[in-house]
């Protein structure tokens, strides 16, 4: 079986029928190895919880159900499992098929019937099961697997190839079923491609789009600020900055912009999302292969992660730049201990798992606004290992919007301070008397205060504040030079 490894596999969620043995078992290990996450079908249960601690026991990511492919509720059930489980499925492989040999004439209707509700029928139910996740999805891969017997008849496999033809000629539907969807791909032979992602999200989209974009399956939640809240979902993306009460300054583009970056990214196959639990996780933004990285917590008051304003736009920058840039979702509404521990277990993370990222785990950097900065603030004065991480080297530097922190320890990484000068949440006097108690400390210091700006200002496009990233990349540069 020839599988095209330059495709984007990493991250995929895989429905495989027939998964126990042969062919689905090989594909289910050597997509495992890629980095899929493979869903496995099959009537015999021993065997396919053996091939699911095997593929666990080697770092990847498996689960099955017993099922039996004649059944249509067990195979709506196998594929209901893989979306509950991840949040969407992006190929559905029926590989599940019998070889009955027998000439016609021995009569033996029982095979001819398994054969037809196995072979023909259990394709047919895959594609069902698979085929309204998709359309929802607008992307999706549906491949079936078929036999040679299918272009040339063998001595005494008349019945086999009675069910092959059909299997054969049912896939090549075409895009013009779904004149308003992206075609999806169906094969009879074993082939993975990447997901056609649709067009760029614009600032007169709504809210639903951008959480049933296909790029951000999965984890859409995750992109905006609330955790417990319900979103209207009508609600068009150029009025965002509701949603960001702490926050001023909102500009829909910088949002959307930024948000297009991740869909670039997914569209060329690389992986945007990684969840480190349930309701916490990691965007990532690339920069050169082996460069330095930085974590971004956005701020909120501990009530909400406002990503999309100082979360993303400071991650699309920093990467532009060359440099690598996490974004941190962590959990909102449960104050600033949980979420500085999120934090330390996100850097964690990252250095643990530094080469398969290709980042390098010297000079990396940690960056916060307002309530992000709080955390950035505590992890930088007293390390990971006081929050529940690892016992991790400090950061190089601390960049630090608009907060009042105060807190010093005896000694503190070198930090890029920006305030605004008209902050009425966070005073610049708290954060001015900060900077002097760290000058003191003989701490290298930057500290800029803009006319003008209030809190929350993110980027500051259209401000006095506007550009203060450039300065604060070349301060970290500096630091690791």
């Amino acid at each position: 079986m020839k599988i095209h490894t330059e495709a984007n596999i990493t991250g995929k969620v895989v429905v495989i029928t027939g998964a126990s043995s042969g062919l689905g078992e090989a594909t289910a290990r050597y997509l495992a190895e890629l980095g899929a996450a493979v869903v496995l079908g099959a009537r015999r249960a021993a065997r396919l919880q053996a091939l699911v601690d095997e593929i666990t026991r080697a770092g990847g990511k498996a689960s099955a159900v017993v099922i039996d492919v004649t059944d249509p509720l067990q195979v709506q059930a196998l594929v209901d499992a893989a979306v509950e489980t991840h949040g969407r499925i992006d190929v559905i492989l029926n590989n599940a098929g019998v070889m009955p040999h027998s000439p016609l004439e021995r009569r033996k209707i029982d095979d001819w019937n398994r054969t037809i509700d196995i072979n023909i029928k259990g394709v047919l139910y895959g594609i069902a099961a698979a085929l309204p996740h998709m359309q929802r999805q607008r992307a999706g891969h549906i491949i079936n697997v078929s036999s040679v017997a299918g272009h040339k008849v063998g001595k005494n496999m008349d019945q086999h190839t009675v069910g092959l033809p059909e299997q054969h000629r049912r896939p090549r539907w075409r895009a013009s079923r779904w004149p308003d969807r992206p075609a999806l791909l169906r094969s009879q032979k074993p082939h993975m491609s990447a997901s056609s992602v649709p067009a760029h999200l614009r600032v007169s989209d709504r809210i639903v789009d951008l959480l049933d974009h296909p790029a951000f399956a999965g984890f859409s939640r995750f992109l905006l600020p609330w955790d417990d809240r319900r979103y209207d979902p009508k609600m068009p993306l150029g009025d965002i900055g509701s949603l960001l009460p702490y926050h001023t300054h909102v500009d829909p583009a910088v949002v959307v912009s930024s948000l297009n970056r991740m869909i670039d990214d997914a569209t060329t196959g690389k992986r945007i999302f990684y969840d480190l639990s349930t309701d916490t996780g990691l965007f990532f933004f690339r920069g050169k292969p082996g460069a330095p990285f930085a974590v971004i917590a956005p701020g909120g008051g501990f009530a909400y992660a406002g990503s999309v304003h100082e979360g993303f736009p400071y991650a699309v920058e920093i990467s532009k730049r060359g440099y690598n840039a996490f974004v941190l979702k962590y959990r909102a509404g449960r104050g600033g201990a949980v979420a500085t521990q999120n934090l330390a277990a996100a850097l964690s993370y990252i250095l643990r798992h530094a080469a398969a990222l290709d980042v390098t785990t010297a000079g990396y950097s940690l960056w916060g606004s307002s309530a992000g900065a709080r955390m950035a603030a505590s992890i930088g004065s007293y390390g990971a290992g006081r929050f529940g991480g690892s016992d991790l080297p400090k950061p190089s530097c601390l960049v630090l919007l608009y907060t009042g922190h105060s807190d010093v320890a005896s000694t503190e990484p070198p930090t890029f301070v920006a305030v605004g000068e008209d902050d009425g949440i966070a005073p610049v006097a708290i954060m001015e008397r900060r900077v002097a108690a760290l000058r003191k400390l003989g701490t290298d210091v930057e500290y800029r205060k803009y006319r003008g700006v209030g809190h929350g200002f993110g980027l500051g496009t259209g401000t006095t504040a506007e550009g203060w990233i450039g300065d604060a990349v070349r301060f970290w540069e500096r630091q690791i030079k």
